[in-house]
């Protein structure tokens, strides 16, 4: 008779009564305890909100100038590594993919309370710096 290649120390590990024994008192082999990771993910958007995030970034890149897509290839991932390499930022410049700090128009705040009253106290702490509470900076 010839040697078996069964390895018989696996018996009670294919046994399928054991194995129901085991999933019924929860005792599953195939989930590895030191792999579980639980982390707080209710930062992160959803797939839907993800999806739409990635159709605008598509679409934005559609809205640039052909020949400037051209140089990326007509891929937005190309266009999104050259923007992430600070040493591009001449060059960005020069395509009109980015402005220089002082061709940006400053913003004017205006700071109103509950009843939709300006308090020109705290449009004075603003311009000095100050918090735009309506206490202002005591």
């Amino acid at each position: 008779m010839s040697k078996s290649r069964v390895q018989q120390n696996f018996k009670k590990d294919a046994d399928i009564n054991n194995i129901v024994k085991k999933y019924k008192s929860g005792q599953i082999d195939q989930v590895n305890p030191a792999q579980l990771m639980y982390r707080d993910v209710s930062g992160i958007p959803t797939f839907h909100e993800m999806l739409n995030i990635v159709t605008e970034a598509n679409a934005n890149f559609l809205r640039i100038d052909p020949e400037i897509r051209q140089e990326f290839e007509n891929k937005p991932e190309k266009l999104v590594e050259f923007m992430s390499d600070p040493k591009n930022q001449e060059r960005a410049l020069e395509l009109g993919l980015i402005k220089k700090a002082d061709e940006f128009e400053p913003l004017e705040v205006v700071v109103k309370n509950d009843a939709g009253e300006m308090n020109s106290k705290s449009t004075q702490n603003l311009e000095n710096g100050g918090s735009p509470t309506p206490e202002g900076n005591a």
